[in-house]
């Protein structure tokens, strides 16, 4: 049995005496398919290409440390520490990091109660197991992918990944914008100051509580997305800063 550690609101499962029972009951996500039975007929599958959010079993054995007089107050702050955090009154998606999974991360909430127990033996009073259900996206995404950097233009750029990424693209400056994107153009109109477009939530927005929804246009109302491969970005107009968070993922 592997063992891993869990990094999460800047601080580690290490600091409760807890250590993540690696593989121990890890799921992996189911593709959303509608069968359709028609009489006299071969099933229809209908197959949207998407994946579904699934529930994650996370068991640790704990090993209480000494600044904790018993397990009640170690509860405390072990469930203090695994609170989802809310924006704008909405629980968000947050990351979720394993020392064992170096290279990505989960996106995701504590979504159910958090359970521990003692040991049954004379060890009771300082060691036990806690168990947590991580509700998270069906993706991992990748850890070189989730900062702004700047974006590498009329270069190809490659996306490792065997599914697509749906950047944050960021541009400061003032007028009109073309963003190409393998050879597909999106129109950004009266851009003031600055715009952000978050290609997975298909939102335009200078701050979160901003929208810009109104200064795109963008064939088929569809955003950008950075294939499996190489991409082309390009980018028109006068812009003082030109990043993005690629969000490199796959199925996992």
């Amino acid at each position: 049995m592997d063992y891993a550690k869990l990094t999460y609101h800047d601080r580690n499962s290490a600091d409760f005496g807890a250590k993540v029972k690696w593989g121990d009951s890890l799921a992996s996500p189911a593709r959303s398919i509608t069968e359709t039975t028609v009489p006299g007929q071969a099933p229809f599958l209908s197959d949207n290409l998407t994946w579904d959010n699934l529930d994650q079993t996370i068991n640790f054995i704990v090993n209480r440390p000494s600044q904790y007089d018993d397990w009640h107050e170690w509860m405390q702050d072990f469930v203090a520490w695994l609170r989802p955090n809310r924006v704008n009154g909405h629980t968000v998606y947050e990351p979720f990091f394993f020392d064992l999974e170096t290279d990505y991360f989960w996106l995701g909430y504590i979504t159910s109660q958090i359970t521990f127990t003692p040991a049954t033996d004379i060890y009771a009073e300082y060691h036990g197991t806690a168990t947590v259900v991580i509700h998270r996206q069906p993706w991992l995404y990748r850890q070189d992918g989730k900062d702004f950097e700047a974006v590498p233009l009329n270069v190809p750029i490659t996306n490792w990944e065997p599914d697509e990424a749906y950047p944050i693209f960021h541009i400061q400056g003032s007028g009109d914008f073309v963003l190409t994107v393998n050879n597909v153009q999106y129109k950004i109109n009266n851009v003031d100051d600055e715009i952000y477009l978050d290609c997975e939530k298909n939102k335009a927005f200078k701050t979160l509580k901003d929208s810009r929804d109104t200064h795109i246009d963008f064939p088929n109302h569809d955003f950008p997305c950075l294939k499996s491969g190489d991409n082309v970005i390009k980018l028109s107009g006068n812009a003082t800063l030109f990043e993005y968070k690629p969000r490199w993922r796959k199925v996992g």
